[in-house]
């Protein structure tokens, strides 16, 4: 479903658990997103250096 819907909008990005897991699970959504040319809007209070 995340990887299908037209847009996908990741609220808050930064406050969840930090891990290995959750960092790798990302990166594969959003790169696959890219890869794909799906529309993805996220926000965060985190600066681009803190992410």
């Amino acid at each position: 479903m995340i990887f299908d819907c037209d847009l996908l909008i990741i609220d808050d990005l930064g406050t969840e658990v930090s891990n290995s897991f959750t960092n790798a699970e990302l990166f594969n959504i959003i790169n696959e997103r890219m890869i794909t040319d799906k529309r993805t809007i996220i926000s965060t209070n985190l600066s681009l250096e803190q992410l």
